[in-house]
């Protein structure tokens, strides 16, 4: 499985790959996560906030080693988002 997880260069979809394994999401949880979902906790770790069948809300904890990435992706993202706006329209 390791090489599997590592087989994609770094970046998006490697990020992908290890957050779906490691936090055990299905495949619709992981394409439905958004930023909002990907809280800092203290101790460097991330929190998910799951949405998964049925709408049930489920957190997912992710260990400090796993979490710098999505959270250097999250800064990134933001300060992109703050500077041209969301491109994405709301209903």
């Amino acid at each position: 499985m390791n090489l599997l997880i590592k087989a994609p260069r770094e970046g998006r979809d490697r990020l992908m790959l290890e957050t779906a394994y490691f936090g055990g999401l299905r495949i619709s949880e992981l394409v439905g996560l958004t930023w909002a979902q990907v809280l800092p906790r203290d101790n460097g770790g991330a929190q998910l906030e799951i949405r998964g069948k049925g709408d049930k809300v489920r957190q997912v904890l992710l260990s400090a080693e796993l979490s710098r990435r999505p959270l250097a992706a999250k800064g990134d993202a933001e300060q992109v988002r703050g500077a041209e706006g969301s491109r994405r329209k709301e209903p």
